[in-house]
C-alpha cells in the first residue's frame, strides 16, 4: 500500500473551493460536506486487486493505492487524519 498526503495552502489561502462532481463510472464517487467543509472521495478499481483512493476535505488530500481488504478500515483512517488537519 501506498499512501501520499497533500495540503492545499494556496487554495486555503485565497479561498477557493474545487467543484466536484461525482461519477458513476468509478467503484465509489460521493461529494462530501461535512462540518461546513467540502471535499470528496473517489474510489477506482485497478483491475488488479488494488484500489487508488483520492480522499479531499478541508484543502487537504490523501490519495493511496491500497488492497481491497484494506479498503473500509483505510478510509475511516484517511478521514481521521483529514478532520484533523487544522490550516
Amino acid at each position: 500500500d501506498y499512501y501520499y498526503l497533500y495540503v492545499d495552502l494556496v487554495s486555503y489561502y485565497y479561498d477557493v473551493i474545487e467543484n466536484f462532481e461525482e461519477n458513476p463510472f468509478l467503484y465509489y464517487s460521493k461529494a462530501i460536506n461535512y462540518n461546513n467543509k467540502k471535499g470528496y472521495l473517489n474510489i477506482t478499481d485497478n483491475n488488479d486487486g488494488t484500489y487508488k483512493v483520492e480522499f479531499v476535505y478541508n484543502y487537504s488530500k490523501i490519495e493511496a493505492y491500497i488492497k481491497k481488504r484494506n479498503l473500509k478500515n483505510f478510509i475511516i483512517n484517511m478521514f481521521f487524519i483529514l478532520n484533523l488537519v487544522k490550516i
